[in-house]
């Protein structure tokens, strides 16, 4: 997965849940959560995949330098080698599900 893929499914993730038809500040707030969803999701996954020793190492890292996430990213990468995979699974896992609960408020269930 490169950024050019991550940036299409995340437009097309706004397009199915109506983002664009929201006022520009509600967009934004919109976007900051769906971004705060995934993250937490990805760092899940993350978790799940690092070594203990990998943990420390993150731990440590996230003590450091928490408010750099390139840095942790960049972690991340070294350590999963499915690392882009990873986040993209999420990604569509998440725009599966807002897709289907958009759906269902539409439908009024």
């Amino acid at each position: 997965m490169n950024n050019s893929n991550l940036s299409l499914l995340m437009k097309d993730v706004s397009a199915e849940i109506g983002l664009d038809k929201m006022p520009p500040e509600e967009q934004q707030e919109t976007l900051k959560k769906i971004g705060d969803i995934i993250f937490q999701r990805v760092m899940m996954r993350m978790i799940e995949e690092l070594s203990e020793e990998a943990k420390t190492e993150l731990d440590k890292l996230l003590e450091e330098k928490k408010n750099d996430p390139e840095v942790m990213l960049t972690f991340l990468r070294s350590k999963i080698s499915n690392f882009d995979d990873l986040v993209m699974e999420e990604v569509v896992g998440f725009k599966k599900e807002a897709t289907d609960l958009m759906l269902a408020v539409k439908k009024g269930v």
